[in-house]
């Protein structure tokens, strides 16, 4: 429903700011340490909103938490999530282009199984 719509949207215009960005000409560095920074930011707000909250007691009325109190971290996080990404993408492919001109495939060939084998490792490692 909603929530599911207004992550799309942060999504969609995380994109497209990293888009006006890139036509800007700001490096591929810049946006993916803005990306993680902002990440981890997010995160430790949403700790210490959802840690604030617990120990204050702030709940609806029939003791369940706000839906804001656990979405607003998610959907600023799908808005975090580009810069991160995109930006480690191509940080990853400037410096195996640059760094190792003779190796690209083996490089793109490594970064493409280490997105397969997370997808496979990271329910496992949650699940245990």
């Amino acid at each position: 429903g909603s929530p599911l719509t207004a992550m799309a949207v942060a999504l969609t215009l995380g994109q497209l700011s990293l888009l006006r960005l890139t036509k800007l000409g700001v490096q591929d560095r810049t946006m993916q340490l803005s990306g993680v920074a902002s990440f981890a930011a997010t995160l430790l707000a949403a700790l210490g909103l959802w840690s604030s909250a617990r120990a204050g007691g702030a709940r609806g009325s029939g003791g369940e938490r706000w839906e804001a109190e656990v979405l607003c971290p998610l959907v600023a996080l799908s808005f975090c999530a580009p810069y991160a990404m995109l930006g480690s993408f191509s940080t990853f492919a400037r410096l195996s282009f640059e760094d190792a001109p003779h190796h690209k495939g083996k490089c793109q060939a490594i970064q493409n199984n280490l997105l397969a084998a997370s997808n496979i490792l990271g329910p496992l490692l949650l699940s245990w």
